[in-house]
């Protein structure tokens, strides 16, 4: 089973920070090796156990500010690990089973260094979503940022070769200002090029301004 597709549309993305920390999250575990982790069932469905230094997340993502500080932050990303919404599994005559994607997650001191222990349900292995490896998708600056971000991945993650992006709709929907709207525009060409450079995307990205005007990059 993999993920509704129900489940990544723009309508059910309430909390924007949340999804993308799962973007995140499922970025860096594909860098973990799964072939030798422990395993543990639960009603059929398997999750993988992790271990693994606490700094080598942080490293993943990089996050500003002083040391402690960014310990912080990343010690309150995985206590809120269980929040992240559930894997439901519809059955016959409307019964159906759920799953936590993350079934166990867990930071502790060992040999005076930081580790981290989670059990992750094999699913998230199976996520179809493209995920964007290059260096600045892996963290956000603001809500903004972020919400850029997120709707520049779901454009270009489309099967479809046509890859479309609808600028006025998103400026709109934020309601931002002339200094901001200049700016978002700064950063949506920065990171498309960075997109077509780390050679992710190979066809056209087609941008929807106001009246319906195309400007098409590549």
């Amino acid at each position: 089973m993999s993920f509704s597709s129900g489940y990544f549309t723009d309508n059910e993305i309430q909390d924007h920070k949340k999804f993308y920390h799962l973007l995140q999250f499922l970025n860096f575990i594909k860098t973990l090796n799964n072939q030798d982790c422990p395993q543990y069932f639960l009603e059929g469905r398997r999750y993988f156990i992790h271990n693994f230094p606490l700094k080598d997340f942080m490293n993943f993502i990089p996050i500003s500010g002083k040391k402690q500080n960014q310990r912080l932050k990343v010690l309150k990303y995985f206590r809120q690990l269980y929040k992240l919404d559930p894997i439901i599994e519809q059955l016959e005559d409307s019964t159906f089973r759920i799953f936590a994607t993350f079934l166990y997650s867990s930071v502790y001191k060992k040999s005076n260094r930081w580790v981290v222990r989670v059990y992750i349900i094999e699913d998230l292995y199976q996520y179809a979503y493209l995920i964007i490896l290059s260096k600045s998708f892996k963290n956000y600056n603001n809500q903004t940022d972020c919400i850029l971000k997120l709707k520049l991945i779901r454009a270009i993650s489309v099967k479809s070769t046509k890859k479309i992006f609808h600028l006025s709709e998103f400026i709109e929907q934020l309601k931002l200002s002339g200094n901001q709207i200049v700016k978002v525009k700064q950063d949506l060409i920065f990171l498309i090029r960075e997109v077509f450079q780390e050679g992710t995307i190979h066809s056209t990205i087609q941008l929807v301004n106001k009246n319906g005007n195309i400007q098409q990059l590549e």
